[in-house]
């Protein structure tokens, strides 16, 4: 069974990391990677920009703890850990559903 991408609603873009801990933000979420947040394209870089951890090369950003996690459990830790932290105060962040324990990136 093959899963659609989940469209954003009209006007609104979704922020959603990969394995790797790489925020992107676009219109979908792809297959494969777990939404962060969601809201104007402008709102969402912004907040990520902000909250995220910077990677070395410019314009790369990552949740905190999942590129350096050592399996799939700990990277779902980390992004649920840095969403229950990044939710508070921004509104465009999601906060982590209690289920994402068990998911896997």
């Amino acid at each position: 069974m093959t899963r659609k991408s989940r469209p954003a609603p009209r006007h609104r873009h979704v922020a959603f990391c990969y394995r790797s801990g790489t925020i992107h933000v676009g219109k979908t979420v792809p297959d494969g990677a777990l939404p962060i947040g969601e809201g104007s394209e402008t709102t969402l870089r912004r907040v990520i920009r902000s909250v995220s951890r910077h990677g070395y090369e410019k314009g790369v950003y990552l949740v905190p703890g999942v590129p350096e996690a050592e399996s799939d459990s700990e990277a779902v830790a980390a992004l649920t850990r840095f969403l229950d932290w990044a939710s508070r105060g921004n509104p465009c962040i999601n906060a982590p559903p209690r289920a994402a324990q068990g998911a896997e990136l």
